[in-house]
């Protein structure tokens, strides 16, 4: 292992109650993606620390990123109710994955929500574009992208979704 890693396994051997030391060790993870052992460093890290909501947004981050958005959705809906300041930025996260989890009706619902308390937030809006696009409604994918443009503008993946969108609803000639 490089000498970081061994470092931070040493802090967390030093201080096991510490969830700040198993962070950081899984951080160290994250960095060299290697996010499957991050996720498991970090389900201690909440078990020690169970109403921090930060540890388990990091906690569902490394879970998407290791391919497990199912078993991320809880955790993110743990810290939305620990953290309701931070409304908007974890209903659009919980939105992103139920999207990578498949359940595109969930994830639509969650990104109007995140955008009824943000408005301004052009990536939820490419967000939602681009799940409408996948759940086949594309004229209400078009009304998306469309906002989305006002906050993006220069965004080349919002005119791909919203090329596809209007093909799909034949208006490709806009």
């Amino acid at each position: 292992k490089p000498p970081p890693f061994a470092e931070l396994e040493a802090a967390v051997h030093r201080s096991p109650g510490d969830p700040g030391a198993w962070r950081d060790l899984a951080d160290a993870y994250c960095a060299a993606d290697m996010f499957a052992p991050a996720g498991e460093l970090l389900e201690h890290a909440v078990r020690i620390a169970p109403r921090d909501a930060g540890t388990r947004q990091f906690l569902a981050s490394a879970l998407r990123e290791a391919g497990r958005p199912r078993d991320a959705i809880p955790h993110i809906e743990e810290a939305l109710r620990l953290d309701p300041d931070n409304a908007a930025g974890l209903t659009f996260d919980l939105g992103a994955t139920f999207d990578e989890a498949g359940d595109q009706a969930a994830a639509a619902a969650h990104l109007r929500k995140a955008l009824e308390l943000r408005p301004a937030m052009g990536g939820a809006w490419l967000r939602l574009g681009w799940v409408l696009v996948a759940d086949g409604r594309y004229a209400e994918a078009i009304e998306a992208f469309d906002t989305a443009s006002r906050y993006r503008p220069k965004s080349a993946h919002l005119w791909h979704g919203l090329g596809i969108a209007y093909a799909k609803t034949g208006q490709d000639r806009k």
